[in-house]
């Protein structure tokens, strides 16, 4: 991970890297984040219950997880997916599935692949939440 203080350094990351990623720090929020925030707020959230809302997190959390191991290094790309479901279930949760894919076509990635795609649905309750994580191995 990089931390990107300065434009020069986001010039010089952009040109480096293929697919950067970027995780704003808390505080700093513009309308693109608002507007993310709004949109996850409405839609399929709005039949949750608080109580529910407060958990729908997990499944976002769970694929970072799973995304996060990956970039370390993990490659029992299976064995992720599969432990991740489970806490979910433990958390209460009916996952239909979550899986790592090639970004390209959605197909089970080779070991050569690096842009990939964390992809999970899962109902709480009687709501089914889909997700999905774009990230570089």
């Amino acid at each position: 991970m990089i931390i990107i203080e300065r434009a020069d350094q986001l010039r010089e990351a952009l040109r480096r890297y293929r697919s950067p990623a970027f995780a704003p720090t808390m505080g700093n929020l513009h309308e693109g984040h608002l507007s993310l925030i709004a949109r996850a707020k409405s839609s399929r959230n709005g039949y949750l219950s608080a109580e529910q809302r407060r958990d729908a997190v997990a499944l976002s959390s769970a694929l970072a997880q799973v995304a996060a191991a990956v970039q370390a290094g993990e490659s029992e790309l299976e064995r992720l997916s599969q432990q991740a479901m489970q806490r979910l279930r433990e958390q209460g949760w009916q996952p239909d599935y979550l899986s790592v894919r090639r970004q390209a076509d959605l197909l089970e990635p080779a070991s050569c692949d690096d842009a990939l795609v964390v992809l999970g649905a899962a109902r709480l309750g009687s709501t089914r939440l889909i997700d999905n994580i774009l990230f570089t191995r």
